[in-house]
């Protein structure tokens, strides 16, 4: 069986109650304990992009595509941060629950982090 891939994007943002000192080394520390990888960084912007992708295997073998990609950016004054969320892919990993999810996930290690 066969599902068209879709896209799905969304921002939001959460508040942190401590100014984080080195945001980009400890939002890529939070990023890869939630399974992202790496896959930019602007020091300019604060900011950190990570990425999720299920893989040429699974897709070749099942037909399952799924792609995520999450900006992290420090907001001036540092007690905000917004969350960019694009997910792309088919069988409901790119719609609002999987965005939802995602971001939920997001939110709390980023806002447990920096209390």
């Amino acid at each position: 069986m066969v599902d068209t891939p879709r896209q799905y994007a969304t921002t939001d943002s959460v508040a942190v109650k401590k100014v984080p000192q080195d945001f980009i080394a400890t939002a890529s520390q939070i990023g890869t304990s939630l399974g992202y990888e790496i896959s930019g960084t602007d020091i300019t912007k604060n900011a950190v992009q990570l990425s999720d992708n299920e893989g040429l295997t699974m897709g070749v073998l099942v037909g399952k595509v799924r792609q995520a990609s999450v900006t992290l950016t420090l907001q001036p004054g540092g007690r905000q941060i917004k969350i960019e969320l694009q997910l792309y892919g088919n069988f409901d990993q790119a719609n609002q629950a999987a965005a939802d999810g995602r971001i939920a996930r997001l939110k709390i290690a980023l806002a447990n982090r920096f209390e």
